[in-house]
């Protein structure tokens, strides 16, 4: 799955208010507070901090964030600064210098370790007891809490209803096979089933780890020790056979050139009713939706070998608060105040997400069976990689693939470089 690493359109909010990014990873109710009633502090002297946030998209709902938090503690100032291109290097180089920022946003899964000795653990905070499991699994490491998830990510196949009808589609598909049918009866009404996207680096894994992830009955700790012990290596594993015939099935499907196919001309040919899919996340809805507001679109399950379709989703973005803040108690208390309800519904206005517990988010979806799916599936979601060299793994299981949907290297070729990489990594 991986990161994105893509900077989205800021759009009107109320085109994807549905959107599935699922805010926050858990912002939960808190019944002990109300907006008006927030956790004062008992030093009214005054206090200033300094945060470091990515993703520049969402600035105007930082700021929103922040100013409501300051109206309510006039003794707090807080700066902030937003940054995109090349985030991890200057964040990294401020930590190197001494200059901690006292709340700063990071990845999740190998970042925990990254940042350990920066970070303050959240084990004890009143705040951290309603958070899902499946979203604490992110930020988890040796048994303690490294962080607050920012946000759960989800994607699928993002399909055109009026597109499917007008195909005679009646059924969603469930199985590789299916799913070539389906882009045959498409292909047979003059519609183009796929835009691929994989010119972007991150979509071609992206779309391949969710039907990979019946490797090992979704033991993932016992996959990685057999590899470890060369008991295993990845190119044996018969999910990379399946996730090869998917590649090369959407490949298939794409039009002339599947490989320069990017996320704006994904989000641009779905949207224009060009294609009938992508493999994206929600994230892209108020792409789609700037383009055709009214258009009618829901979710394909991904196929598995197992023949038990499934729907990605995985918190990622994590708040870290630094452990030698001078100002320690204020910065636990503003994320204590960001999981206050009030203030959680006016963030899903602001970022365009939802809350990530599964009784919020049933609520929510009521009636939706969209979006339900997404709900379903945090019941089931594993962690993407539970290692904390998944990045450097990934990456070499994703050139390998897109090694092979390039054509510039066999696919026993590409395998052998991965596994050399990924022996390297493990030793």
């Amino acid at each position: 799955m991986g990161e994105t690493g893509s900077s989205k359109k800021k759009e009107d909010m109320h085109m994807h208010k549905k959107q599935i990014a699922l805010l926050m990873a858990g912002l939960m109710t808190v019944s002990s507070l109300t907006m008006g009633s927030v956790t004062v502090m008992a030093d009214d002297d005054p206090v200033e901090l300094y945060f470091m946030f990515n993703g520049p998209e969402y600035t105007d709902a930082y700021h929103d964030l922040i100013d409501h938090y300051t109206e309510e503690h006039p003794n707090v100032s807080i700066e902030l600064e937003v940054l995109q291109n090349d985030y991890q290097t200057v964040l990294r180089s401020r930590l190197n210098s001494g200059e901690v920022p006292d709340l700063f946003l990071s990845s999740a899964y190998s970042d925990n370790t990254l940042y350990a000795d920066y970070i303050y653990n959240l084990d004890d905070e009143e705040f951290m007891k309603n958070f899902s499991e499946t979203t604490l699994t992110s930020v988890t490491e040796d048994g303690h809490i490294t962080g607050m998830p920012f946000l759960v990510q989800s994607h699928g196949f993002i399909y055109n209803k009026a597109l499917f009808e007008q195909a005679g589609i009646t059924e969603l598909p469930t199985t590789l096979d299916e799913l070539r049918t389906v882009c045959e009866k498409l292909t047979d009404a003059g519609i183009q089933p796929f835009s691929s996207g994989f010119g972007e680096w991150w979509i071609l894994p992206q779309t391949v780890y969710p039907s990979m992830s019946d490797a090992y009955d979704g033991d993932y700790d016992k996959l990685f020790e057999d590899v470890k012990n060369g008991d295993l290596k990845f190119g044996e594993l018969p999910q990379v056979d399946f996730a090869l015939d998917l590649l090369d099935l959407i490949k298939e499907y794409s039009g002339d050139k599947p490989m320069e196919s990017t996320n704006d001309l994904q989000c641009s040919d779905f949207a224009t009713g060009k294609v009938a899919m992508i493999h994206n996340g929600s994230w892209d809805e108020a792409s789609i939706r700037a383009i055709a507001p009214d258009i009618d679109m829901g979710y394909v399950y991904m196929p598995r070998m197992d023949e038990k379709a499934v729907l990605a989703v995985e918190s990622n973005l994590t708040f870290r608060v630094a452990k030698d803040s001078e100002n320690l108690d204020t910065v636990l208390d503003f994320l204590n105040y960001m999981t206050n309800e009030d203030v959680v519904v006016e963030l899903m206005s602001g970022f365009g997400y939802i809350a990530g517990i599964e009784s919020i988010a049933q609520n929510q979806f009521s009636g939706d069976e969209d979006y339900l799916k997404f709900v379903e599936q945090m019941t089931y979601a594993k962690a993407r990689g539970p290692h904390e060299d998944w990045p450097s793994i990934s990456d070499a299981i994703s050139l390998a693939f897109n090694q092979v949907m390039t054509g510039s290297a066999a696919p026993a070729d590409a395998a052998a470089e991965a596994q050399a990489t990924v022996d390297s990594i493990l030793k």
